[in-house]
């Protein structure tokens, strides 16, 4: 009776140990020449630590997310240096500084970075510290060109803004996306702004604003008056989670602020498009 040689069953761990692109990998050590070592391509790190002044104090960190994440770090630290020139960011007497930050701004930074997996999340039951964590986030990625955490914190704020907060940080950070849809919902709720919000906003938008609101208000339709006047949230409902239907379509909306808001304005330029509609763009 013959004998067959036994062969090792295939499993996804044999495969992939027996695969001709392991074995031929140029990173990893053969066994015919032990002495080569090559370095891996995206984890083998040429970094060092640099110190920056924030306010008053301190910070020694690695270069690694600044260069990876931010073209103004990343052009910053290929700046050439002289020969006999001390290099800032070395020691705590020749700090990099950066002015204008916040000691808080840069925390929340650094604890993005070095804490990504912990970073808090927006949900519908966050408190305020974890708006504010996203909104200094916000402001330093705005300011040092982290293009992606900034993309972050817009999606993570978004949900959680109420409308004139929106329009405050729109006009800091220069997010265009906000502006409109918050214009739509203060011209939407029943109450008019209040003073404390004008000041906010600026007098003029809030003119603009309450010039719309007029308008809209004086030609609503008295049936749909009475609709949302009787319309109540589900039992067992929050009323902030259950908000009463609009009183005005978002076309109407959108048309009537492209006639109030002048092509000027500074932070909403109004266009007809090919269709015939009203279209806001902010200006650049």
């Amino acid at each position: 009776m013959s004998s067959t040689p036994s062969t090792r069953p295939q499993t996804p761990l044999t495969s992939f140990s027996d695969s001709e692109d392991l074995q031929h990998d140029p990173h990893v050590i053969s066994d015919e020449n032990e002495e080569t070592l090559t370095h891996d391509p995206k984890y083998y790190l040429d970094d060092e630590m640099t110190i920056f002044l924030v306010e008053r104090r301190l910070f020694k960190v690695h270069r690694h997310f600044l260069i990876r994440e931010s073209d103004f770090f990343r052009t910053l630290f290929q700046l050439p240096t002289g020969v006999n020139t001390r290099v800032e960011g070395r020691s705590d007497d020749l700090p990099i500084p950066l002015p204008g930050v916040k000691v808080d701004e840069f925390i929340s930074l650094l604890d993005f970075f070095y804490e990504g997996m912990h970073a808090p999340q927006l949900t519908a039951d966050s408190d305020i510290s974890c708006i504010h964590h996203w909104s200094r986030i916000l402001s330093i990625s705005t300011r040092f060109s982290f293009d992606r955490i900034r993309e972050m914190a817009i999606e993570q704020l978004s949900p959680h803004l109420d409308p004139i907060s929106k329009i405050c940080l729109a006009r800091t950070y220069d997010i265009e996306e906000w502006l409109f849809p918050a214009y739509e919902q203060i011209c939407q709720r029943d109450n008019a702004l209040e003073a404390w919000e004008a000041e906010l906003i600026g007098l003029r938008t809030a003119r603009l604003l309450a010039q719309t609101r007029e308008e809209l208000h004086r030609s609503r339709d008295p049936w749909r008056e009475v609709i949302v006047r009787d319309y109540s949230p589900s039992p067992g409902r929050h009323p902030s989670s259950s908000s009463p239907p609009p009183f005005f379509s978002p076309s109407s909306v959108k048309c009537l602020l492209g006639e109030v808001f002048p092509k000027s304005d500074p932070y909403i330029a109004v266009f007809e498009t090919e269709q015939g509609r009203s279209t806001f763009e902010p200006m650049s």
